[in-house]
């Protein structure tokens, strides 16, 4: 035979939910011991922050370069090919540096959460 007594459902964890969350944010946040970790629940903000600066540098980039190179365009002579090519290479360049720049930045990011990773997985062998 069954119990057909309703059964309640467990108690939230304390700490769980956004609330919660929240709460625990802000207690490692100021944590003067060090004890626990906010940098890698950051990393994200900081990574996609980081993408929006690095696409806005490129920008910036690829149009100086244009622009320097429609300036020495502008110059006539032999300052034409070398305008040409400057704008040439703008579409090049540009895209190349952007592209090792966010794969520097990803593996700069990875590694710092790896090593705040290993940082708490081996804080319980401290104690």
């Amino acid at each position: 035979m069954s119990d057909s007594a309703p059964t309640s459902a467990p108690a939230p964890a304390t700490g769980s939910g956004p609330a919660g969350a929240i709460k625990s944010f802000f207690t490692a946040l100021f944590d003067f011991s060090f004890k626990s970790f906010v940098s890698r629940r950051l990393a994200g903000i900081f990574y996609g922050v980081a993408l929006a600066l690095t696409a806005l540098g490129g920008i910036i980039w690829f149009f100086t370069l244009v622009g320097g190179g429609v300036a020495t365009l502008a110059n006539g002579g032999n300052g034409a090919i070398f305008g040409v090519l400057i704008i040439l290479g703008a579409f090049i360049i540009v895209p190349v540096g952007l592209f090792v720049a966010v794969l520097l930045l990803r593996v700069w990011i990875e590694a710092i959460v790896a090593l705040i990773a290993v940082a708490e997985n081996t804080a319980s062998l401290r104690k």
